[in-house]
């Protein structure tokens, strides 16, 4: 984003806007509508049953506050369901995700800094595991969802553990193929 100077204020005529599949993004404080170096603001609507997928900030720390309705939010591995007035602080390079767990629509004011150029700024990790197993369940409740990041949590580090016994015994026959040429 090139840094503009800007008026202190934003008006509605001032919003830029951006439109995801569940909602769309006001964008409310950047460095190219505001004189903000460090601070990002986004007003977020969430359709009901829809969500913000998993992802992270590698650069930034977040706030999500609720501003309206009911969000299922994700720190990592932890989650509570939030409400109007409640929020959580997301550390920078933590896996989170926001879902409308309510009946009507969720309204999110979400504020990231500092506001810094590096990149990437988000990381997408929906497709990976155990976040995948997570959102396939939909709106099942948190037990559930609790259980299903336990039991993939336990299939990566089974894959892993496996992978590195299959890495193991192929340094244990490459060493022993190559003292078997050396003798000869």
């Amino acid at each position: 984003m090139a840094r503009v100077k800007r008026t202190h204020f934003v008006t509605q005529d001032d919003v830029q806007v951006e439109r995801f599949p569940w909602g769309p993004h006001d964008w409310l404080s950047r460095p190219d509508l505001v004189d903000s170096e460090q601070l990002l603001v986004v007003r977020i609507q969430i359709k009901k049953g829809q969500g913000c997928p998993f992802h992270l900030h590698p650069h930034m720390e977040e706030a999500v506050y609720v501003l309206q309705g009911e969000a299922e939010q994700w720190v990592g591995e932890d989650v509570k369901i939030l409400r109007c007035g409640e929020m959580a602080h997301i550390p920078k390079g933590t896996v989170h995700a926001t879902f409308n767990s309510g009946k009507g629509a969720l309204r999110l004011l979400s504020i990231l800094g500092p506001a810094a150029d590096e990149e990437p700024a988000l990381i997408d990790v929906e497709d990976e595991e155990p976040w995948r197993s997570i959102r396939s369940l939909g709106s099942a409740d948190l037990a559930n969802k609790r259980r299903a990041l336990k039991k993939a949590k336990k299939k990566v580090a089974d894959e892993l553990e496996i992978a590195a016994a299959t890495s193991s015994t192929l340094t244990t026959t490459r060493s022993a193929a190559k003292k078997a040429r050396k003798k000869k």
